[in-house]
This record gives C-alpha cells, sequence and structure tokens, in this order.
C-alpha cells in the first residue's frame, strides 16, 4: 500500500510540475546562452553583450543522441555529452562542422568549449539552465522566438 501511495504521489509530482527525465528537459528546446559567472571574483560576463558579434542570441542544442549542437552566426559546432548520475553531465569531442574566424564569436565560442570540458553539475529550473564547472557557472534561458 506504500509503495502504491508513493507511486501516485510521484506520479502527481511530474503531472503538476511537468518535470521530465533529466535528458528530456535537455533536450526540449534550444537554449541561449545568457552569462557566465566567475566562480572566484563573482564577475558576470553577459552574453553576447560582452562579445560585440551580435545581438542574435548564442545558441546550443542538445538532440536524444547526446550530441550537443552550437548552432551559431558564423560557425557550427558539435559535441558529445553525457549524463553520468543525476545532474552529472560531461562533454567531450568537440569538433568543428565549419571553421571561419569570426571576431568576437570566436572568444564566445573557446569559452563555452574551454568551460564545458570542465562540466561538473547541471540544473534546470522553469525556463533556466545553470552548467556548474570547475571555474565558472553558465546561465541558459530557454529561446523562444
Amino acid at each position: 500500500m506504500r509503495n502504491l501511495f508513493l507511486s501516485v504521489l510521484a506520479v502527481l509530482c511530474l503531472a503538476t510540475t511537468g518535470c521530465k527525465p533529466d535528458t528530456q528537459n535537455l533536450t526540449s528546446c534550444q537554449w541561449k546562452f545568457v552569462e557566465i559567472k566567475d566562480k572566484k571574483t563573482s564577475e558576470i560576463t553577459k552574453i553576447p553583450q560582452s562579445f560585440k558579434f551580435s545581438e542574435k542570441p548564442y545558441l546550443i542544442e542538445f538532440n536524444g543522441n547526446n550530441k550537443i549542437n552550437f548552432p551559431t552566426h558564423c560557425n557550427i559546432h558539435s559535441a558529445k555529452y553525457a549524463v553520468k548520475r543525476k545532474n552529472v553531465i560531461k562533454f567531450d569531442y568537440f569538433s568543428p562542422m565549419t571553421e571561419m574566424y569570426c571576431v568576437g564569436l570566436h572568444e564566445c565560442e573557446m569559452l563555452i568549449f574551454n568551460n564545458f570540458k570542465k562540466s561538473l553539475t547541471y540544473s534546470i529550473t522553469k525556463n533556466s539552465l545553470v552548467i556548474d564547472c570547475e571555474d565558472n557557472t553558465l546561465y541558459f534561458e530557454k529561446f523562444e522566438e
């Protein structure tokens, strides 16, 4: 009886909060890179304003095949990701699909890639994705056109 009660409670929680398994939340949309916070100095860098490459958002998208795409304005990149345990995420195999140097954008791409290589955990709340890395915390918002 207790197991039935807990099962019903879990279903109600999922139904009322819109919760999905972690990887489904990651793959449910495109994510707009908003800012990065340095853990040591607490300095916040806004994206894309700080890089002056465009007023368009810098987007990332996770797909169900453990691949992440970076459909940027100039280059297209991809990488592999894996959710190891609950909310532990690791990235590797970064590969450019195109290779052009774009002023400002290249620096933003390197900032993301270098931090993703040091990723620790992630969390999703409402419309926000936070990826905690060794030195910095990256903030994303669900992108809606």
